[in-house]
């Protein structure tokens, strides 16, 4: 049975991230005005890009109730909330700001993992993958695997964070598993930073979805990626028994669409890495649908929001499968590969069909 703090952190960081969602939005709208230069943006009226604000203090507020947790465990919370600050103050620098470089704010996503590390001792040493396994039992190697794996997950969030809901309602999927397995391994610290992180996000996109009234911005899909990150480093680094490949397949959209742009920038755009462009496979649906016939006449928002749908419908029925056995090994890695493969062949048909609407 969820005792009633868990509740309490759950329903406390949604209520305190939507009274302050709703605070920057009748506040904070008009002084800051939307990114024109943003290759992904849709929205023609200025919006803010401050709900990260939300979100920070909405998880922070909801982790408070995990205060009659033993000790040894706090220092697991403490490590999060920490490591959350630099990530956060890089983004929210660049929202208000428009001037952090791309490579400081990774930076911060290093150093922000590089915190959890050192404060709560947690870190991969296995990703169930024979060979690399034995390696990362040197702990140099480990530290370095889980500083990248951290970072780049926290980089891969703010890589779909382009249409409403999708970014944090594919975070708030993968972090309501996580706390139902943690649940069922009786890991109550887990489960209650999980629900608080999930909450802090619902309270957001009650703005964020459909309608796009407020924007994670950078510093809100920093710690939407990190605390994700987070958690599923503490569920595998402190539960053998759960497969690596849970966590992975939690968050296999936005880590298969972060090394295939990647790979695509360098190899066939020749762009640099991190410019930013609207080829992404959400960016390629979103121009589809906002040129069907039943779509055109709509406001932008309807077509953002449509375009998030199948993402989350997807997202949803791999964490219920994954779910039911965390630690089959075998079969999360096939369904891995799988989604590998669906992935390319559903980008190449869309590629395809985006070339022949355009002649």
């Amino acid at each position: 049975m969820i005792p009633n703090s868990a509740w309490l952190s759950l329903g406390g960081s949604v209520f305190v991230s939507a009274a302050l969602a709703a605070l920057l939005i009748w506040g904070l709208r008009l002084r800051d005005p939307v990114r024109t230069d943003d290759p992904q943006h849709v929205h023609a009226e200025p919006v803010p890009r401050t709900g990260g604000i939300a979100i920070f203090f909405g998880c922070l507020l909801g982790v408070w109730f995990t205060r009659g947790l033993p000790v040894d465990n706090l220092v697991l919370v403490t490590a999060m909330l920490a490591g959350s600050v630099p990530i956060f103050a890089a983004g929210i620098s660049e929202d208000l700001s428009g001037r952090v470089p791309p490579r400081w704010r990774y930076y911060a996503s290093l150093l922000a993992a590089l915190i959890v590390i050192l404060v709560a001792d947690t870190r991969l040493e296995r990703f169930d993958l024979p060979y690399l396994d034995d390696w990362l039992q040197w702990g140099p190697a480990s530290v370095v695997v889980t500083l990248f794996c951290v970072a780049g997950v926290t980089q891969a969030y703010n890589i779909i964070d382009g249409k409403n809901g999708l970014a944090a309602g594919s975070a708030i999927i993968a972090l309501l598993a996580i706390a139902f397995v943690a649940h069922g391994l009786d890991d109550s610290v887990l489960r209650s930073i999980a629900l608080a992180s999930a909450g802090s996000l619902i309270g957001f996109m009650l703005f964020n979805f459909p309608r796009g009234l407020i924007f994670l911005g950078d510093g809100g899909a920093y710690l939407v990626g990190f605390y994700t990150a987070v958690l599923s480093v503490m569920l595998v680094s402190g539960h053998p028994e759960i497969s690596a490949w849970f966590p992975c397949l939690l968050s296999a959209y936005a880590i298969i669409e972060t090394l295939t742009s990647v790979l695509r920038r360098l190899l066939i755009d020749r762009n640099r890495f991190d410019e930013p462009d609207n080829l992404h496979m959400h960016s390629l649906i979103y121009r589809l649908l906002s040129v069907h016939p039943l779509l055109r006449a709509r406001p932008p928002w309807v077509a953002n929001a449509l375009t998030a749908v199948p993402f989350l419908l997807m997202a949803v029925l791999i964490a219920l499968g994954a779910s039911q056995d965390p630690g089959d090994t075998q079969t999360l890695r096939g369904l891995g590969f799988a989604l590998v493969f669906a992935y390319f062949l559903v980008y190449i048909l869309l590629r395809l069909r985006l070339r022949a609407t355009a002649h």
